[in-house]
């Protein structure tokens, strides 16, 4: 019954959704931070008026005014914000949440921020609390209780008590994702376990990171997937790809993008000038010059007729039409009035 529901709810979208389209329009001057495919992060979404940031709602409510110099989106409750040359961290009200100030910041991941002075980097806790001093040159976030810093032109792993568990080794690496990092060495990449172990051979051109269990490689100037024991998944046969996002993965033939499914089979052609992830059920893609969102099957959800496009997060996403910015619903999870 469920599924009978949800197609006769798509039909009626399909059919109706130019009178039916819940749209909100952006206050005068307003419009979505660049460099972002999401604009809703945590429920707010960085904004820019005049050249400064500031942050909206679901509504299009602006609930911290528009007054930095430049922002971050939310990540475990604060966003960074920049002024008068310094970075510091805010909730969701716009009150300072962390104490300190500082030439530079990441946003909080696993509990930590890695916090830049000077030229060296260290890393604090949500209290303002400097748990790893200021000792590297180069640092990344952490993820799985690990993270990548950098030290006399290599690269190693700390904890957060900030102990050094992978030895400054490899000339270049990234930060841990779903247990494995992966590493460079002669020029070669491959993967290490959190313990320094190497468990995928350095074979491979390029890497990136798992995510969905699959990791996205490079040889040959083309892109397959590898899984987590180093088989390849997914030949090598794309100019480029993106990583698997709702068990789907963007990829690139004749300059145009389509979708596969972990198993390699093409489940939406390649038609799409542009196109981004998969995110709660949709994506956003480019046909000609207008951007529409289509369903895991390709069906068209969203008509093309948008300007620009963001990706649906939180039920919402800000699009572009001829006139002004709007924020729409996600009519795959959004009630039927």
């Amino acid at each position: 019954m469920k599924k009978i529901f949800l197609s006769l709810f798509l039909f009626l979208y399909a059919v109706y959704s130019p009178a039916q389209e819940t749209v909100i329009v952006l206050g005068p001057g307003l419009k979505p931070a660049k460099g972002s495919e999401t604009a809703f992060h945590e429920g707010l979404a960085h904004v820019v008026k005049e050249d400064k940031s500031g942050f909206i709602d679901t509504e299009g409510n602006i609930v911290i005014p528009c007054k930095y110099h430049a922002a971050s989106d939310f990540s475990e409750g604060v966003a960074r914000v920049w002024q008068d040359g310094k970075c510091f961290f805010i909730d969701k009200s716009g009150k300072q949440a962390v104490p300190g100030k500082f030439d530079y910041a990441e946003n909080f991941s696993d509990g930590l921020a890695m916090v830049q002075h000077g030229i060296k980097c260290g890393y604090i806790d949500k209290t303002g609390n400097l748990v790893v001093p200021y000792t590297y040159i180069e640092a990344g976030s952490f993820s799985d209780g690990l993270a990548m810093v950098g030290k006399d032109g290599k690269y190693g792993y700390i904890d957060k008590s900030g102990r050094v568990v992978i030895p400054f080794q490899y000339p270049q690496a990234d930060d841990f994702h779903e247990g494995l990092a992966c590493v460079e060495q002669n020029d070669k990449w491959g993967f290490i376990d959190k313990m320094g172990k190497d468990v995928i051979p350095f074979t491979f051109t390029l890497v990136s990171g798992f995510n969905e269990g699959l990791a996205l490689y490079l040889d040959d100037r083309k892109c397959g997937f590898i899984d987590n024991s180093g088989e390849t998944v997914i030949p090598n046969r794309y100019f480029s790809s993106r990583q698997f996002k709702d068990g789907l993965a963007a990829v690139l033939r004749e300059k145009r993008w389509g979708f596969i499914n972990k198993r390699g089979r093409q489940v939406i052609s390649c038609k799409y000038a542009e196109s981004y992830d998969f995110s709660e059920g949709l994506v956003a893609v480019r046909r000609d010059s207008f951007w529409g969102y289509l369903d895991k099957r390709g069906n068209e959800v969203v008509p093309f007729k948008y300007l620009n496009a963001t990706s649906f997060s939180d039920g919402h996403a800000i699009v572009r039409s001829e006139d002004n910015w709007l924020i729409i619903e996600n009519p795959l999870t959004s009630p039927l009035e």
